[in-house]
């Protein structure tokens, strides 16, 4: 695996001259998501305003298809440099809308329950275990959510403290995002996840060759 700095690089290089259009999506994410939490909080000073309920809830199932299609571009965006990420946009949500939505239930119930008797630690530690599960979900819709939870702790295997080191260095910028009025956060956080997808994508070839080489083995024993 690369250290942290390859994957900036890779992530930089990847992104270039298309900040414009990852910062726009970035930017409709957080907008729906504030508007999603501001008519929740209006709902409980303003109780007359109950139907808002209904839109906090609505919003919820809006959110999670954007976040599950940029993802996935950003995935692509690692492995083509062609500029067509968004092709299959539509597909994405249409064929894997489903299965993330119950695959992000199911691992925030996990993650609550486990970080309340751990004191959150053990929720940190499972969430960095979990956290190729969009990824696989992607390249192997095949898989069910529970097969995709497992394979994605074994490839985490001794790779969690490398994620979290990633993740630790663009603190920098997320800072610089919350100076900037979280202007900046709209180039960080994609710059963030784009990283990871290239993380992820060089950890998944790491476990091929091993199952491969596993395999050889096997037949020449």
């Amino acid at each position: 695996m690369k250290n942290y700095s390859d994957y900036h690089a890779q992530a930089q290089e990847t992104l270039k001259n298309h900040w414009g259009i990852v910062a726009l999506m970035q930017a409709l994410l957080i907008i729906i998501s504030v508007l999603i939490s501001g008519s929740g909080a209006i709902v409980e000073f303003y109780p007359q305003y109950q139907a808002l309920s209904a839109f906090s809830s609505l919003g919820s199932f809006l959110v999670l298809p954007l976040q599950v299609v940029f993802y996935n571009v950003l995935l692509r965006a690692v492995r083509h440099s062609d500029g067509n990420w968004w092709d299959n946009a539509w597909e994405i949500i249409r064929k894997q809308y489903g299965k993330f939505l119950l695959a992000e239930l199911v691992r925030i119930i996990i993650l609550v329950v486990v970080s309340i008797f751990t004191l959150l630690i053990g929720g940190i530690i499972l969430a960095y275990a979990y956290a190729m599960v969009p990824y696989l979900l992607h390249d192997y819709p095949e898989l069910s959510i529970r097969e995709a939870m497992k394979i994605s702790r074994e490839m985490m295997r001794g790779h969690k403290w490398e994620l979290f080191i990633l993740d630790l260095s663009f603190i920098g910028w997320f800072i610089l995002g919350i100076l900037t009025f979280g202007i900046g956060i709209l180039f960080a956080q994609p710059y963030q996840l784009t990283a990871r997808a290239a993380f992820y994508d060089d950890l998944r070839a790491e476990k091929l060759v091993e199952e491969a080489d596993d395999t050889q083995e096997t037949i020449e024993a």
